[in-house]
């Protein structure tokens, strides 16, 4: 209980932690923040977009209410094609840890 406890916090401070990403920027999901089948954990993404407005989920039964969705990135479909996604900054992490800064 007290290690799944100390594991929240870790995770909620994680979480709290944002990156300040910009357009052309490569990303990946934070240790034990990803919440979506892509991209995968350890995928890495780059930043299409960084929305002026962020838009919030309007389902709040799913676990996805608290979004705040706030950038559209960019993975490789299968056959090399573009997928595009709309997501909370909140969860990823530059993909090169060199970079740092809120």
């Amino acid at each position: 209980q007290i290690m799944r406890l100390e594991e929240l916090k870790k995770l909620a401070k994680s979480f709290g932690h944002k990156y300040t990403f910009q357009v052309g920027d490569t990303l990946m999901w934070k240790d034990g923040l990803c919440n979506c089948a892509r991209p995968f954990e350890g995928e890495v993404g780059i930043v299409l977009e960084v929305l002026a407005a962020p838009v919030r989920a309007a389902d709040t039964s799913s676990n996805e209410a608290g979004a705040c969705n706030d950038i559209v990135i960019g993975i490789l479909d299968d056959e090399g094609g573009l997928l595009h996604y709309l997501m909370d900054s909140r969860r990823f992490r530059p993909a090169d840890q060199s970079k740092r800064g809120a």
